[in-house]
């Protein structure tokens, strides 16, 4: 079994230990949570500033589905929501060795759990079998850690989106004139993830993107790339807060909601880098300590 793949079956062994290297400082998995964290945070002045973007176009005679003000305050509940749902996600990723939400993963490798007594072909049942399936988990724990860490950071998106999800139908319906019996019945529906619509949409909000598959199928881009989304989603959200969010927003007219957001992280993001270089032509901002620290 493994002499007939040895070539592929050792690579692969190599790989997962090379890449649990690179994982395996604690800097990482801190730069990991900070930065996840923040992205959140910036979130929710981005939707508080999409929910008067959408009240402007509602006072101005919209009638296209709009972000509300509310959104904002629910998202904010819904990062204490999410812990909860983070932690149990978390923990049955780092039980299981895979992602639970996004079966793609943040760890790009072709094979999950190269270094098995049965990869190799040995006796599980055997001691050596034994120890080389320890052996294996305990080189994999940088790599579980991260993967726990990101399905934490993903349930808690996935639930702020899926409470503004709630206000907006709710928002919508009663502008339609529904009663309020069938509100609460289809807000419930949605907190639950009964609805198909929402929870696709929180789930496409918590969603990492799936690039990089065909550079990382070969070896060469396994080792030159081995998060290659990571860096893509990273210019992705640079863009959008830049002025090209503003001919992105162009681009997505036909969807108002997604509109209305991409213009009001554009807004936020170019007025933060125009404030920043501003200061930076002062002398304010400089990139490094003071020369003198008495």
């Amino acid at each position: 079994h493994f002499a007939a793949n040895g070539y592929s079956k050792v690579k692969d062994m190599w790989f997962e230990m090379w890449i649990n290297g690179l994982l395996s400082s604690p800097t990482t998995h801190v730069i990991n949570n900070f930065s996840n964290g923040t992205m959140q945070l910036m979130q929710l002045p981005e939707r508080f500033l999409t929910g008067v973007i959408g009240a402007a176009r509602q006072a101005a005679g919209s009638k296209t589905e709009r972000v509300y003000l509310e959104e904002t305050l629910v998202d904010i509940a819904g990062f204490y929501q999410g812990m909860g749902d983070g932690f149990v996600l978390g923990r049955e990723a780092y039980k299981t060795e895979a992602p639970v939400r996004d079966l793609a993963g943040k760890i790009e490798s072709a094979q999950q759990r190269a270094i098995t007594a049965q990869n190799m072909g040995l006796d599980e049942e055997k001691w050596y079998g034994k120890a080389i399936d320890y052996l294996g988990a305990a080189i994999r724990l940088p790599g579980r850690a991260l993967m726990s860490e990101d399905e934490f950071w993903k349930a808690m998106a996935f639930r702020r989106e899926l409470n503004s999800q709630a206000i907006r139908r709710s928002k919508a319906m009663r502008r339609a004139g529904e009663s309020e019996e069938v509100i609460l019945s289809k807000v419930e529906d949605i907190l639950k993830g009964a609805d198909a619509d929402a929870t696709n949409a929180a789930q496409e909000y918590a969603r990492v993107a799936k690039f990089g598959a065909a550079l990382q199928g070969t070896t060469i881009g396994r080792i030159l790339m081995p998060f290659f989304r990571t860096p893509v989603q990273i210019t992705n959200a640079f863009l959008e807060r830049s002025p090209y969010g503003f001919v992105k927003a162009i681009k997505n007219a036909k969807d108002p909601i997604k509109r209305d957001a991409l213009i009001a992280r554009a807004s936020l993001g170019t007025a933060v880098m125009g404030y920043s270089a501003y200061k930076y032509s002062q002398g304010r901002i400089t990139g490094s300590g003071p020369s003198n620290y008495v």
